[in-house]
């Protein structure tokens, strides 16, 4: 028979055996780490546009994909700059347009102007500020900064937004 104190030395020779064990110790896991990411705005980068900013407008006609990703885009840049207009006296009923002189185009509207922007990953002032409303209204030169300011903040916003499409 084997009696209570038998039993409680073979167990204590077992833990000296397993703490003498040359096991690797166990990593500290900090406190939830969140890496911080960085900053995409609403293009996923795995997405139908996320390589499409290493060409841009540059690049091949969009495909069905890309372009109903940039429809979304472009919606919702539109609801964020009809939101941001008014607070730099500017009236968002009106469709803006945005004169950024390239191989492409004299003139562009706004939200396209910001979405190839946030697809690009850069919002790029153009040397002058021009810009005008849809009615053919005339070109006027952002002197007081406000429209150009309206755009950046709108492009600052949809940055800090995640990914969409």
């Amino acid at each position: 028979m084997i009696d209570d104190d038998d039993i409680e030395k073979k167990l204590q020779d077992e833990a000296a055996q397993e703490e003498s064990l040359d096991l690797p110790e166990e990593p500290e896991v900090p406190d939830e780490v969140v890496p911080e990411r960085e900053a995409t705005g609403p293009i996923d980068p795995k997405g139908p546009l996320g390589l499409r900013g290493r060409v841009g407008l540059e690049g091949p006609s969009l495909t069905h994909e890309e372009d109903l990703a940039f429809e979304k885009i472009q919606g919702r840049v539109d609801k964020v700059l009809k939101k941001t207009l008014p607070k730099h006296d500017l009236d968002s009923a009106i469709n803006w347009f945005i004169y950024s002189r390239d191989e492409f185009a004299e003139r562009r509207y706004a939200i396209n102007f910001l979405t190839w922007a946030l697809i690009s990953g850069a919002l790029q002032k153009p040397e002058s500020v021009e810009y005008s409303d849809d009615s053919g209204g005339e070109r006027m030169l952002d002197s007081d900064g406000n429209f150009w300011a309206a755009l950046q903040e709108t492009f600052d916003r949809m940055m800090e937004m995640p990914p969409i499409a």
